[in-house]
């Protein structure tokens, strides 16, 4: 811990006495002291910030006596808050919350100070260096915090959190953000993750759990080029749709594979990056499914095809029995067995599969 020259503190004397505080004993030392007034804490106690000099080593909960000029006993503190910002530049009435927080036990006061950090969260070392309490204590704090949805823990070791309200905050700032980016550049896909990070100044933790919950709650989407908001349609152009629409068709017809790339390539004439977004698209508008090694599904040919299983009256299937009931070659038929086996619908057992 390092010394400070202010601090934030409850005394248990009346507002019209503080007036009268001119020194603080703490640490067994003496110390000059002037206050600044937050406001009453409750009938006979108040809220205050303690300037001192010299500056003294102290922290949450730590406990001091209160004199007069005379040398006489006015009452006693508890230091809240160690590295407080200065009195002048604190809007009171945000901060008196704050402080009744700090008043209270270790859960409260982790709380408090999670939240004046906002979205950068408080980690352990800062935590750490402001009370006395032991790993094991700061970590019960957070984990109490955490059961009753006042924080979110972002990592155990070191311990880093964020307060829920500041959480919620982000979220919203980041969907209002990816909206301004659509806007002003419809014809891009996504947004880099590293932009809103920059945007916002965070931790990878602290953007790793916005945009888990964000893609989580279905509001944003991953996308070739970062993410986007969940419903956001690429402006395109006249051509490109009319593209589109035969690579949909290609795919249904179950040509769209490795070796028919190149000629689809050619038809339309795309490069190999403008043909991965439209296939991209493709996918996020759910007309088709992307397999293996570069095979695409139709997904309305493949929830026929699912049906047709379902229907079969098998309870197993092996690879010739598959092409018998889909008329496809093996160089089709295992690439869609594998698929049908990732998304669920047969399970793999051996050389044969089992229909789930």
């Amino acid at each position: 811990m390092k010394p400070t020259r202010i601090f934030d503190a409850l005394l248990d004397i009346p507002m019209d006495l503080c007036g009268q505080v001119a020194a603080v004993r703490i640490g067994g030392k003496r110390i000059r002291a002037e206050l600044a007034v937050y406001g009453s804490a409750s009938k006979g106690s108040a809220f205050v910030q303690v300037a001192v000099s010299p500056p003294v080593t102290t922290a949450w909960g730590d406990a001091f006596e209160i004199e007069d000029a005379g040398r006489n006993h006015l009452g006693s503190g508890a230091v809240l808050h160690p590295f407080p910002p200065e009195f002048k530049k604190v809007d009171i009435e945000k901060r008196l919350p704050l402080l009744r927080l700090l008043a209270g036990d270790a859960a409260q006061m982790l709380q408090a100070l999670a939240e004046e950090k906002g979205i950068r969260g408080l980690n352990d070392e800062e935590w750490a260096g402001m009370t006395r309490l032991g790993p094991e204590k700061r970590q019960a704090a957070a984990l109490e915090n955490e059961s009753r949805k006042r924080i979110r823990i972002l990592s155990f070791e070191p311990l880093h959190v964020i307060s829920q309200p500041a959480f919620e905050f982000l979220c919203r700032r980041i969907e209002t953000f990816l909206s301004r980016f659509h806007g002003d550049n419809p014809g891009l896909r996504g947004l880099d993750p590293e932009k809103i990070r920059d945007r916002f100044k965070l931790s990878r933790q602290v953007l790793r759990l916005a945009l888990g919950w964000l893609r989580k709650e279905g509001r944003i989407v991953n996308v070739p080029g970062g993410v986007a908001l969940a419903g956001f349609e690429m402006a395109l152009t006249p051509e490109e749709e009319r593209i589109l629409r035969e690579l949909e068709k290609t795919a249904f017809r179950g040509e769209f594979d490795p070796a028919a790339r190149e000629e689809i390539r050619r038809t339309f004439r795309i490069g190999d990056a403008r043909l991965d977004f439209l296939m991209s698209v493709l996918v996020e508008r759910k007309k088709i499914v992307e397999g293996f090694d570069g095979f695409y599904v139709h997904a309305r040919w493949l929830d026929e095809l699912t049906e047709r299983l379902k229907n079969s009256g098998r309870r197993e299937i092996t690879v010739a029995d598959f092409k018998e009931l889909t008329g496809l070659s093996r160089k089709y038929a295992i690439p869609l067995l594998e698929l049908l086996d990732r998304i669920g619908v047969t399970q793999r057992t051996g050389n044969t599969r089992h229909i789930l």
